[in-house]
């Protein structure tokens, strides 16, 4: 049910728009299309206030592993492809299955400024040079090797790479540092 005395409101994207998200913070299930394509089918899901302990990746995943942000919706945040937008007259169309306040939804306009990426011996090869005789045949798994590749979207470019460590790199995103182990050609190879 909606109330007739909101109004919701659609903020014009201009054609040089960053790429964009809606963010709704409410409870509510529901589905949503912008000009036509759908993006699917969400319901809001809190975070119990008491789960948020030490974020441990390791083991077999559980919906309560390495949760964030107790107490708040686990996800608020949802991409709109720039594709989608046109550069006014945009339509988001909202289908509230139980309830919801889908006037609180906003949209915004996001850039990516930092991107980190890791990639190592155990990470599984990438999913194009699988075939199905490499789910019968462990030997042909064994001789790909793990790959990460980045590109950005047309008119985009890749600014810089800031550190970039072949052997055993430790930290996390923005934290890298050197291991024992380096090549100390790892940042100009990646560079290229």
């Amino acid at each position: 049910m909606i109330d007739e005395s909101e109004k919701a409101e659609w903020t014009d994207l201009t054609p040089d728009a960053s790429p964009s998200t809606f963010t709704w913070y409410k409870h509510g299930k529901r589905q949503a299309w912008v000009n036509g394509h759908h993006i699917g089918r969400y319901w809001t899901r809190v975070a119990p206030k008491d789960g948020c302990g030490k974020c441990d990746y390791r083991g077999h995943y559980h919906t309560s592993k390495c949760a964030t942000n107790c107490g708040n919706p686990t996800q608020i945040w949802y991409h709109i492809p720039r594709s989608w937008l046109q550069a006014s007259n945009n339509l988001l169309v909202l289908f509230e299955e139980t309830g919801g306040k889908p006037f609180e939804i906003s949209v915004k306009s996001r850039s990516t400024q930092t991107i980190c990426a890791e990639v190592s011996e155990s990470h599984y090869p990438s999913l194009q040079n699988w075939s199905p005789s490499d789910f019968i045949d462990q030997n042909s798994k064994n001789k790909m090797t793990p790959e990460m590749h980045l590109q950005c979207d047309d008119g985009h470019t890749i600014s810089s790479i800031e550190f970039a460590s072949y052997g055993t790199p430790q930290g996390s995103c923005q934290m890298f540092s050197q291991g024992q182990c380096h090549a100390p050609n790892s940042l100009a190879l990646v560079s290229k």
